[in-house]
C-alpha cells in the first residue's frame, strides 16, 4: 500500500472529515521528501503534524459544502434530517456574543459553553469515532469525581447486613479525583463562518471541537501515561496505586492469528476465569492493518473469492497506536470521561495560538479522565512477525504442488 492508499483508508465513510490530501502533501517539502526516500515512519510523524493543522480547513470545507447545499432550504424538518437543527436561546445567546466579540476584536472575552453544544459535541465524538464509541465513555458534564466499580464479586452479600459486609461493599469501589486533568483547545474561527451566521457557526464550533476533543482523548486512552492525563490501555494499571509516569507493558510477540493464538489471548482476558468473553477488540495502526492484520485474517480462495477468518474478533484501525504493536482486549472495560463544567466550560479569547488575517482564535477547556478499569483487560502485542492466514498459505501450497504434479505428468 502506497502513503496516499494509507491516507485515504482513514477516510469516513459516513460523512467525517475528508482531507484534502494532495494539497496536505504538495504543501510540505518534508512529506514529500518522505515519499521520495521511503520513509514510512519520517513520513507518518510529519502527516500526524500537518492533518491537526489541517483540522481547521477541513472543518470549514465541509461546513460550506453543507451551507452551499442548504442555505436556501427553509424547511426546519428537513434542516433537522440533515443535521441542521433550530438553536436553542441560551445557544443564540451564546453565539451572537461570540459574532460581536469577534467582529469587534475585543480581548476582554470569556462566555460558557451552552449544555446543549457540549452535548452535541460529544455526540459527534461517540458516533464518528468507533474506538470511543465502544469504550465506557460519559459525559461528565463538569464532575471532578468518579465511582469505579473495582470487582462485582464484592459488590453485593447475602445474608445480615454487618460491619464486615460493608467493609467488602466499600472495597469494590474506588473513588477518582480528575479535576487536574484539563484539556485545553484552541478554536480558530475564521471570519467567513461569522458571515454565514449563528446556525453554521454552531456547525463549525461543533464539528471542530469534537474533532480536535477526539483526537486528543483517543491518543491519551491508548498511550496516555496518567500525567494529568489518562491511563493508556498499553499502560502497566493500579486503580488504587497507579504508578506516574505510567510505565508501557510488555509487548508479546506473535506470529500468527489461528485459533490458538487466538485462544491463549482470549484466557488472559478472563482474568482467570472470572469473567466471560464472547469477542476480541483489537486496535492497530491503519498501515499494520493492511499489511499485516489483514493478510493474518483473509485469504483468497480458488475462486478468486475474499474469505475472512470466522475468529470473534473487532478491528479498530487508530492513527494514535504505534507501528508494529496491537492492543488486544475488551474496549468496555476502558472507562473515559470527559465535560465541560462551570469553570472549564468557559470559552476565552487567546492569544496563546498562531493568529491567522481573517481568524479570530478562542480557547476552551474540559475536564477528561480516563483509565483502563484493571490491569487484565488489555495487553500489547508486538506483530512485526505477523504471518499470513494459515489457509492461504495452504491453498498456495496446494495450487503449487498441483502445478508440479501437472508438469511431472507432462514429462
Amino acid at each position: 500500500m502506497n502513503f496516499k492508499d494509507f491516507l485515504v483508508s482513514k477516510q469516513n465513510k459516513k460523512g467525517k472529515i475528508k482531507m484534502n490530501l494532495d494539497k496536505i502533501v504538495e504543501s510540505n517539502e518534508e512529506l514529500v521528501e518522505a515519499i521520495k526516500n521511503g520513509d514510512t515512519k519520517g513520513f507518518i510523524d510529519k502527516l500526524s503534524n500537518r492533518l491537526n493543522e489541517s483540522v481547521e480547513d477541513a472543518v470549514q470545507n465541509e461546513v460550506m459544502q453543507k451551507y452551499e447545499a442548504l442555505k436556501d432550504e427553509n424547511d426546519g424538518v428537513i434542516l433537522a434530517s440533515r443535521g441542521i437543527k433550530a438553536l436553542t436561546s441560551e445557544e443564540k445567546s451564546f453565539y451572537n456574543t461570540l459574532i460581536d466579540n469577534s467582529k469587534n476584536e475585543l480581548t476582554n472575552f470569556e462566555v460558557a459553553l451552552p449544555k446543549t453544544t457540549e452535548n452535541k459535541i460529544f455526540e459527534d465524538i461517540e458516533r464518528d469515532h468507533p474506538v470511543l464509541a465502544a469504550i465506557d465513555f460519559v459525559n461528565s458534564k463538569g464532575l471532578t469525581e468518579w465511582l469505579l466499580n473495582k470487582d462485582l464479586d464484592y459488590a453485593y452479600s447475602w445474608g445480615d447486613l454487618n460491619g464486615a459486609v460493608t467493609q467488602e461493599a466499600k472495597a469494590a469501589f474506588g473513588k477518582v479525583e480528575f479535576s487536574q486533568y484539563k484539556l485545553s483547545c484552541w478554536i480558530p474561527v475564521p471570519k467567513t463562518m461569522l458571515d454565514l451566521g449563528m446556525t453554521w457557526l454552531d456547525q463549525f464550533v461543533v464539528r471542530y471541537l469534537s474533532e480536535i476533543i477526539a483526537r486528543a482523548l483517543e491518543d491519551a486512552i491508548i498511550n496516555g501515561n496518567g500525567q494529568k492525563k489518562p491511563v493508556g490501555m498499553i499502560k502497566t494499571v493500579d486503580i488504587e496505586n497507579q504508578t506516574v509516569p505510567a510505565v508501557d507493558k510488555t509487548a508479546t510477540k506473535i506470529t500468527e492469528l489461528d485459533t490458538t493464538t487466538f485462544g491463549t489471548i482470549a484466557a488472559a482476558l478472563t482474568d482467570g476465569g472470572k469473567r466471560k468473553v464472547s469477542s476480541i477488540d483489537l486496535i492497530c495502526n491503519p498501515l499494520d492493518y493492511w499489511t499485516l492484520i489483514y493478510p493474518a485474517l483473509f485469504y483468497t480462495n480458488e475462486n478468486g473469492q475474499v474469505v475472512k477468518s470466522n475468529l470473534p474478533i473487532n478491528i479498530y484501525q487508530s492513527l494514535s497506536m504505534t507501528q508494529g504493536k496491537a492492543v488486544c482486549g475488551l474496549l468496555g472495560r476502558y472507562f473515559a470521561t470527559a465535560g465541560f463544567g462551570a469553570k472549564s466550560g468557559k470559552i476565552e479569547y487567546s492569544d496563546q495560538y498562531k493568529f491567522l488575517e481573517d481568524v479570530r482564535t478562542y480557547k476552551a477547556r474540559c475536564v477528561a479522565y480516563g483509565t483502563p478499569k484493571d490491569n487484565t483487560s488489555f495487553y500489547l502485542y508486538d506483530i512485526t512477525g505477523l504471518n499470513e492466514a494459515a489457509m492461504a498459505t495452504r491453498a498456495r501450497k496446494e495450487k503449487t504442488a498441483t502445478a508440479s504434479a501437472g508438469g511431472t505428468s507432462k514429462g
